[in-house]
């Protein structure tokens, strides 16, 4: 390779290193992730309790048949 192309290279791999160890130490586990996390699990869970199963099959099985 090229000096200048393996120069770009090895920023890239530094700069999503960066990145990489931002996300972890700044972001993920956050009080900000968790109420995220919670609120779209919660939203799924409430989504699949209140779903109608026979309703659901029926409407999945219609479009494959």
């Amino acid at each position: 390779m090229q000096p200048a192309w393996q120069d770009i290279v090895d920023l890239t791999k530094q700069y999503r290193d960066i990145k990489l160890e931002y996300w972890l130490n700044e972001n993920l586990f956050t009080l900000s992730w968790w109420i995220l996390f919670i609120t779209t699990a919660g939203i799924f869970i409430v989504w699949v309790v209140l779903l109608d199963k026979k309703e659901s099959l029926r409407l999945f099985f219609t479009d494959y048949l």
